[in-house]
């Protein structure tokens, strides 16, 4: 989303992009724990806009977020990672208006996502999770007068770069143009991934955070990584695996039935 000088948003763009590559791509961004970072690509992003009165009236966000490969410039930790950058933006039809205008939509307290993300990605960092990408850093801000909600949050969390594709439905390499045998492979390392976070004492829930675009697939090592952690909950000795997970994730070439239950009518 780029703003210009007088700190407008062209009001005819009713889809924003609101990580633009000219604004985002090349961009620096510091953390607390003293490391400096240049975005390199955009991994992927997704906007949310939600009008006025579905904000005021039910407590929804106008939200972006993105995930961005980097390149450190400085500072310690690893030569490459990602940023997961989570933005309010204005509300639907509103981007046209004045920074003075847009300013009064700002949220003032931090999405409870972020801080649930933080904490389970530091859970299981530290418990030596190798189907995560490690918490490396993170912090919270505020936008500025420049930027698409004045006073707005701006929070960023900085991990480990781990291998993978993508697997959104966007992809070019989406799971219906895989063959059977890698299908096979690919639920193979999605389910010891799963697993092992469940033994690092986290569960991943709910259909906000259950889909194959939470996964990043290594074909070369035959290796799942999840990587949002938005909705968890602590797992505990009743936790099992359960087939319908592959629906669930969305990691079936195709449902034949509308019921979850209904093995005999998956297509692997």
């Amino acid at each position: 989303m780029s703003v210009d000088s007088n700190g407008l948003i062209d009001p005819e763009e009713d889809d924003i992009d609101v990580f633009d590559n000219a604004t985002y791509i090349g961009m620096k961004v510091s953390f607390p724990d003293g490391s400096t970072w240049k975005l390199q690509s955009k991994l992927r992003h997704i906007s949310h806009e939600v009008c006025q009165a579905e904000c005021e009236g039910s407590g929804a966000r106008s939200e972006a977020r993105a995930v961005f490969l980097c390149c450190k410039v400085s500072g310690t930790g690893p030569p490459a990672a990602m940023i997961k950058i989570r933005l309010q933006i204005p509300w639907y039809k509103t981007a046209g208006e004045l920074p003075d205008a847009r300013a009064k939509q700002a949220i003032s307290e931090t999405p409870s996502v972020f801080d649930s993300e933080i904490e389970a990605l530091a859970t299981l960092t530290s418990r030596g999770c190798s189907s995560i990408p490690s918490l490396l850093s993170w912090k919270k801000e505020r936008q500025s007068i420049n930027e698409g909600v004045p006073g707005g949050y701006k929070l960023s969390i900085l991990m480990q770069r781990v291998p993978g594709i993508d697997l959104d439905p966007g992809h070019p390499v989406y799971l219906v143009q895989m063959s059977r045998e890698e299908r096979e492979l690919l639920r193979k390392a999605f389910k010891a991934a799963w697993l092992e976070t469940v033994r690092c004492g986290i569960v991943n829930v709910t259909h906000v955070d259950e889909s194959i675009g939470n996964i990043l697939w290594d074909k070369e090592d035959q290796k799942c990584h999840l990587i949002d952690w938005e909705c968890w909950r602590l797992s505990d000795g009743r936790t099992t695996w359960e087939d319908r997970l592959w629906d669930r994730w969305n990691v079936l070439q195709m449902r034949g039935s509308w019921s979850h239950f209904e093995v005999s009518q998956w297509r692997l």
